[in-house]
């Protein structure tokens, strides 16, 4: 990604600087940042329920998950948990599952990437955040797009 950055900046003649911003300055992607690395978070129950109900989903797997936010009976977690149905969700399978995947922050362009070379059934949540560089694959998969609105009033964490 770094090399694709520098490539466009070099063709396009541009200078690049990168600077700090203390966390304190800066709250909202401070938070971010911090529940991007914890992926300890969950969508609250009744927002969920509504966004399935207008999208006509149940799915069948929860694949970020662990036994505390976990959405369905089956899900996949990073941490070791007999509950679980596996490991490293982005490792396994998820043909013929309708998946629900709420991805830690750090692996939404990795969960992007296997939809599209898949053909993924499921619903994806993300941040509405059109400067990512996933942002325009994401639209691409877009079969029906719900705003559920703020993280802080949506998101357990």
């Amino acid at each position: 990604m770094l090399d694709r950055i520098l490539q466009i900046a070099e063709n396009r003649v541009m200078q690049i600087s990168a600077m700090h911003i203390p966390g304190k300055n800066n709250q909202v992607a401070d938070s971010i940042s911090r529940l991007a690395m914890s992926g300890d978070f969950q969508i609250r129950q009744e927002v969920l329920v509504d966004a399935l109900q207008r999208l006509k989903m149940k799915p069948s797997l929860d694949v970020f998950a662990n036994r505390r936010n976990r959405q369905c009976k089956r899900f996949y977690s990073l941490m070791p948990d007999s509950w679980l149905k596996g490991q490293d969700g982005l490792s396994k399978c998820w043909i013929g599952e309708i998946s629900l995947l709420h991805p830690p922050i750090l692996f939404i362009w990795r969960t992007i990437n296997k939809i599209m070379g898949k053909k993924i059934k499921g619903m994806i949540i993300v941040p509405s955040w059109t400067s990512q560089s996933w942002w325009p694959d994401l639209q691409k998969l877009i079969v029906k797009m719900i705003v559920l609105g703020n993280c802080k009033q949506n998101l357990i964490i």
